[in-house]
This record gives C-alpha cells, sequence and structure tokens, in this order.
C-alpha cells in the first residue's frame, strides 16, 4: 500500500506541476501504472489475508454448537469479514479494470467511475461506528 500511495502522489505531484521534467507524461504515465499496480497487489494481499480470518471465523461459528447468542456473534464476525473479502475482489478489479486489463469484460469509463463510487461508500460504511440498538 506503501508504494501505491508514493506512486499516486507523484502521479498528483506531476500533473499539478509540482515536478516537472521534459518527459511529463511519459513519467506521469510510468507513475501511474505503478500505483494501480501497487493497489492490484495490495488488494490481492488483503484478500488472501482475509479469506484466512474468514476461514477462523467459520471454523469458530461451527465450533459455538448449540449456544446461540455465541453463534450470532461469530455469524456477525464472519459477516464483516466476508464483506472485507468482497471490497477487496472489487477493488482489484477496478485496479484492473483502469489498467485496461480485463479482457472478459469491457468497462465504459462511467462504469469504472460508478464501481469506484460504489467501493468509496462501501468503504465509509464498513470504517462508521456500528448502530446503537433501541433496548428498553
Amino acid at each position: 500500500m506503501a508504494v501505491y500511495m508514493g506512486a499516486d502522489h507523484l502521479v498528483w505531484a506531476t500533473s499539478c506541476g509540482v515536478i516537472s521534467d521534459t518527459a511529463k507524461k511519459d513519467r506521469q504515465n510510468f507513475y501511474q501504472k505503478l500505483s494501480l499496480w501497487s493497489w492490484f497487489a495490495a488488494s490481492c494481499a488483503t484478500i488472501v489475508q482475509q479469506t484466512g480470518d474468514l476461514t477462523q471465523a467459520l471454523d469458530d461459528m461451527s465450533a459455538c454448537g448449540e449456544d446461540e447468542t455465541k453463534k450470532k456473534e461469530c455469524a456477525s464476525k464472519a459477516r464483516a469479514v466476508m464483506s472485507s473479502v468482497t471490497t477487496s475482489a472489487a477493488q482489484a478489479f477496478l485496479a484492473l479494470a483502469l489498467l485496461d486489463k480485463t479482457p472478459f469484460v469491457t468497462l465504459s469509463k462511467r462504469q469504472i467511475g460508478a464501481l469506484g463510487v460504489a467501493l468509496s461508500v462501501a468503504n465509509c460504511v464498513s470504517l462508521a461506528p456500528a448502530r446503537k440498538s433501541k433496548t428498553a
């Protein structure tokens, strides 16, 4: 993720004119591709890590036996991890789409933009604090 962030900042600095170079366009394209490939790699690494967490959560859920409260707690954790896996997979796909490396699916710029907005909203929702339930 650090390479993604660094390359993305270099893309921004080049496009704003902070970094001036004679081969500005070539350098900016290189930074852009480096940024997107790093985002793809980080998303794939997150998928691998979260898949292990999902397996653990599902094992915990099956080990609960008949304890309903513990089973609900484990199911809630499994849903949260599955949401993270799905979001990471969509981010990896989005990075490939921005690189034009999705040979089986052709997306328009609007579809790619809509996917990016949807993923941003999903990430904001995942960061939001849990709602408190009303109990009497």
